[in-house]
This record gives structure tokens, sequence and C-alpha cells, in this order.
């Protein structure tokens, strides 16, 4: 303690501790020693230098520093690359009881399936929010894929009939027009259709 210590100090003191105690700071390296010991990494690891550690081990420190000290929001991307299974296994159980909001991008159906809760879809600039999991969001995407389809048929298939109502009077049209001139130039044939009975 300084000399000088005064009164403010004193208040000050007071304040730091009450929010050290808030965010469990006296508990911080035990729990800093479950969450390697969880992840697979050994006690007598824990405080080896990274320079000197092996490359799947500095991963599982990364990534324990990242889930360390109860943050508000978790973003991890891709977080069970170079994972065992055990720590792909502790890292579900600890997303699953984090209380705060976790965003996770990854390619393991298995992994979201166990964790996720809701699903953003990211297609072409936009976003579809699906609740549920990533087998309710296939199941629910795959459907409406279908249902766009059949609606894109249905239009489609007006589109043809309205086409055809169109062309028809116009081949009519035609139709008349060819016959006429095909009677103006052949009266003959014309009258023989008039008048059965005269030969032409």
């Amino acid at each position: 303690m300084k000399e000088d210590f005064t009164d403010e100090d004193g208040i000050r003191a007071s304040e730091l501790e009450a929010e050290f105690a808030e965010m469990n700071v006296w508990n911080a390296e035990s729990d800093a020693a479950t969450m390697l010991n969880g992840l697979g990494i050994p006690t007598e690891d824990h405080y080896t230098l990274m320079a000197d550690m092996p490359s799947a081990l500095k991963v599982k420190v990364l990534l324990a520093q990242a889930l360390f000290g109860n943050p508000d929001i978790l973003l991890l991307d891709e977080p069970t690359n170079h994972l065992d299974l055990d720590a792909i296994s502790w890292l579900e159980e600890f997303l699953i009881n984090f209380e705060n909001t976790v965003i996770v991008v990854s390619h393991d159906r298995y992994f979201l399936n166990k964790v996720c809760t809701n699903i953003a879809d990211i297609d072409y600039g936009k976003i579809q929010l699906y609740a549920g999991n990533y087998d309710f969001w296939y199941e629910s995407s795959q459907l409406l894929v279908k249902q766009m389809k059949e609606a894109n048929k249905k239009k489609e298939g007006r589109e043809n009939q309205g086409a055809a109502g169109l062309h028809l009077p116009f081949l009519r049209q035609c139709f008349q027009v060819q016959t006429g001139d095909f009677q103006k130039a052949c009266p003959g044939k014309d009258s023989a259709r008039r008048h059965p009975s005269v030969q032409p």
C-alpha cells in the first residue's frame, strides 16, 4: 500500500474489489485450469509458453482464451476445426450451458444440431432466420424450395395458356386470309365446292 493512501483511494479500492468479485476474478485461475483441462490440455502444460507448445494445443489455448471470462457475445468461426472428439464434446456442453449469445459459423452439421437454437441462412445478400437446429433448417429450406418450384410451374402454365389464347385468333385470321387468297386465285375450285354437280 502506498504511503499517502487517502480516503478516496480507499473508496476506489473497495469499488475495484467489488468489481473483481462480480467478475469472479478470485476464481479465474482455477476456472482457466478447468477450461484448459476440458479442452484436453494437460495440467503440466498450463504454464508452458505458447512458443514451446505443439500446434494442436495452441489451437485449444486460443479457443479457451475466447471462451474465458463469460463474455456477453461469443463469435466462433469453425470452432471444431483441429479439435479431437473429446474436445468437441466438451465444447458442445460448454456452449449448451452458456447463458449469453453465441454466433457460430460452421460446416459441422452434427455440432450445429447440438448447440444451435436458431439458424441464419445467408444467400445472395439476403438473410432468413429459422427457429431450430440444423436439421430443422434443412427440412424447412427444402420445403420452401419445393413450394417455390411449384409456384413457378403454375405461373409458367398460366403464361403459356395466356399466350395460346392470344395466338388462336391470330392463327384463325391468318387462315381466313390465306383461304380468301386461295379462293380468288382459283375461282373454279370455289364454284365446284358451291355446286358439286359442276365439274371444273
